[in-house]
């Protein structure tokens, strides 16, 4: 039974540092493509803390000394042994399943790397993790597309991002939220490419899905404003307006980005006086030099 029980603990303690050189690993890789100095550092801490832990289990710390469980009645001992030898098979299960999930996703993150997108693509389908735990599909994927992007890395973000798009629509579906918010991130890349055309598309799509929380409709709205669309723009702008009032409230950021954004349009074309109901806060009803009582700014 102890033999079996010192089995197990080996066991437990190999898995568990096989997860934590797993998170490293990731670690790595996105220091690798996105250097940065606060990256490098976080890099930095894990290592060391895994090292921490590697002398930790090695040493034994955390072991009850041998002199405190002899004055332990043997019965208690027995039942003690029991639950602690049951609950370390219970983490062996869970630290097998999840080494194994851990492995998939990081195949394909490192396939994705390489630009083996329909291979990495099948294998984030196939065991679609971080969507089983409510993440988004291929999660480590949009994060590192997401940095990318931070870099200004645009032209190897574009890819990985197209993937992403296609490992939703896979598991969630063509007219899912999840596809509609895919698109707003190609829209939102093509704009940083500067690529206004294609953004204008990306964003169509995402609106056409429904957009829940107005990210499309702004965008596509100043996309539009960018290309002399005024008319058409400031009615996305007042959607965009209503919805994220409705969601977020007059003081969130989201509501406010919006409201600057329409700001600029009225300043190049002035709507008219009644938009709509969410943004009577455009009127100045006081008279200041060079603004007129009544009128839209």
């Amino acid at each position: 039974m102890l033999k079996d029980d010192t089995k197990v603990q080996s066991i437990l303690n190999a898995l568990t540092i096989f997860v934590g050189a797993l998170f490293l690993a990731y670690c790595i890789v996105y220091l690798c493509v996105c250097p940065s100095p606060a990256l490098a550092f976080a890099v930095g801490a894990e290592l060391l803390a895994f090292i921490l832990s590697l002398v930790i289990i090695k040493a034994g710390v955390f072991a009850i000394p041998k002199k405190w469980i002899a004055k332990i009645p043997e019965s208690v001992r027995k039942l003690f042994r029991l639950l602690a030898g049951n609950l370390n098979k219970f983490k062996v299960l869970t630290l097998s399943v999840l080494s194994f999930a851990a492995v998939v996703d990081f195949a394909a993150l490192c396939l994705s790397l390489f630009g083996q997108y329909s291979a990495a693509i099948t294998l984030y389908t196939w065991m679609p993790v971080s969507y089983w735990v409510g993440l988004h599909p291929a999660f480590s994927l949009e994060m590192l597309a997401g940095a990318l992007v931070q870099n200004h890395e645009f032209g190897r973000a574009e890819p990985l991002y197209q993937e992403v798009k296609a490992i939703r629509i896979s598991l969630a579906g063509p007219k899912s939220d999840l596809a509609s918010a895919i698109y707003a991130d190609l829209g939102d890349l093509s704009v940083r490419s500067k690529e206004l055309a294609a953004a204008e598309q990306w964003y169509r799509q995402s609106v056409s899905l429904g957009s829940h929380t107005g990210r499309a409709y702004t965008g596509l709205a100043t996309v539009l404003r960018e290309t002399g669309q005024y008319e058409e723009s400031r009615q996305w702008y007042l959607k965009a307006l209503a919805l994220r009032k409705q969601i977020y409230g007059e003081q969130s950021k989201q509501y406010n980005d919006t409201l600057r954004a329409y700001r600029k349009l009225q300043e190049i074309s002035p709507g008219p006086l009644e938009c709509h109901a969410g943004c009577d806060f455009l009127v100045d009803s006081k008279p200041s030099r060079g603004k007129l009582p009544g009128r839209v700014y």
